[in-house]
């Protein structure tokens, strides 16, 4: 059984690993597998993140500028352009 659709949100890039971590270890605990190649992650700051690596299961998560949740277009720059045009 894999678990599905569900976003993590932290101002802190370090506490996103302690986040990942436990929902891991949560998901395990109930028969679940986060699928490591399908997790994404998505920054939304200006800064530059590229020195930090996520990981579950010790494999390392892509970072993409962009992503649909639920339907919902998100773009690392914060703004919902793509959203918006999808809906016209």
């Amino acid at each position: 059984m894999f678990s599905d659709d569900f976003a993590l949100f932290t101002s802190d890039p370090h506490s996103l690993q302690t986040q990942l971590d436990c929902t891991n270890n949560y998901s395990k605990m109930w028969g679940l597998k986060i699928n490591a190649k399908k997790t994404k992650l998505c920054i939304f700051e200006r800064k530059n993140r590229n020195n930090c690596v996520w990981t579950i299961h010790n494999n390392p998560l892509e970072v993409v500028n962009n992503f649909a949740y639920l339907g919902i277009k998100f773009s690392s720059n914060g703004m919902f352009n793509d959203a918006i045009k999808a809906l016209n």
